[in-house]
């Protein structure tokens, strides 16, 4: 039994419970509260909220939307900024500079097809080209966060065996690479789940069905299982192993091929590479006890955390160090240049 704030019934005799969207004759209204005839988290068929990346909700839905917009839109800000900023200031344009500006550009495509759904007019063909192209997007950050975890373990296990001297060319070479993997992976499981979606005769417990009920995304909990959810999953998880593998690198002390400015800068790489992978934890393991204890206050929080992952970023990434001495060092420059012409005696 559910609460009058616990689900919202749609014009079509559809409800929505937490995350689980219920057709007509699974459920009954009494009194004002909502009973399940059957156990809406074993119903295969549902809206899933979120991607435990960026929350997508049914157009119809507007508990919460307003400020999951809001959120989306500060992040697509913070995002846009972080790019901007990396086309100014020379010191990011590193090696780890370029993977991260990867799995922002993922990141900010993808709040941006979120906005983008939430749009009423937004149906049919369109509708569900958003839908496929946000699930690509989406699955793109945790192969470009794979992609930054491996480099960062492989920088540590070259520095325990030989120099780390490369050159622009090999690196622009693995960059290559690495954006093929991580852009082209994404790829294939969704051309994948688009063929399934529509291919006569494939089983219906795998279809995504994206566009069903006006919702742009996968409808079926099955499907987002096998075509998100798994492969996320293990991406985090060989994430967290480069992790450890990282750190025990770092705990024995065996990069002994390599200068202190080049470990420092290792160090450092892994030490923010360690929060973006907290950050992302936190929002599967809030997701994990939101859909456990049924809490609204958790889903509220998952909201919060979901739409505002790129403020996060930007706060990680962007507001550094290196970037305060360099606007620093450029307001100096202007000043000192002012200063100067304002002196000039004119005959």
């Amino acid at each position: 039994m559910y609460g009058v704030h616990e689900f919202k019934v749609f014009c079509n005799d559809l409800a929505l419970v937490y995350n689980d969207l219920m057709e007509p004759g699974t459920f009954e209204l009494r009194e004002g509260k909502l009973l399940t005839c059957t156990n809406s988290s074993n119903n295969d068929d549902f809206n899933s909220i979120d991607y435990s990346g960026i929350l997508l909700y049914s157009k119809h839905h507007n508990v919460g939307k307003t400020k999951t917009m809001v959120g989306a839109s500060i992040s697509i800000i913070a995002l846009s900024c972080h790019l901007l900023t990396f086309c100014l200031v020379p010191t990011l344009r590193n090696f780890p500079g370029y993977n991260l500006v990867s799995l922002c550009l993922a990141l900010l495509l993808g709040y941006s097809l979120f906005l983008i759904i939430q749009i009423p007019e937004v149906l049919g063909v369109f509708c569900i080209i958003c839908g496929v192209l946000q699930l690509y997007f989406l699955l793109t950050v945790y192969f470009c966060m794979n992609v930054m975890a491996f480099d960062v373990w492989r920088t540590f296990k070259m520095a325990t065996t030989k120099l780390i001297i490369c050159s622009h060319n090999k690196k622009r070479n693995h960059f290559i690479i690495y954006s093929i993997y991580s852009w082209g992976m994404p790829l294939i499981i969704t051309v994948l789940s688009v063929v399934i979606d529509n291919t006569e005769g494939a089983p219906s417990w795998i279809k995504p069905n994206f566009g069903r009920w006006d919702i742009c995304c996968i409808t079926n909990s099955i499907a987002i299982n096998v075509f998100y959810t798994v492969p996320a999953v293990t991406l985090l998880l060989a994430n967290v192993v480069f992790c450890f593998m990282s750190a025990f690198i770092i705990r024995n002390n065996t990069m002994m091929n390599v200068s202190d400015q080049q470990k420092q800068t290792a160090r450092l790489n892994f030490i923010l590479y360690v929060r973006l992978v907290l950050m992302m934890g936190v929002t599967w393991l809030i997701g994990t006890i939101a859909n456990v204890c049924k809490e609204r206050i958790l889903w509220i929080i998952l909201d919060l955390v979901n739409s505002l992952q790129g403020l996060f970023i930007f706060l990680l990434f962007t507001c550094s160090r290196k970037v305060f001495k360099h606007v620093g060092e450029k307001i100096s420059i202007r000043s000192s240049k002012s200063s100067s012409s304002d002196n000039i005696v004119y005959i």
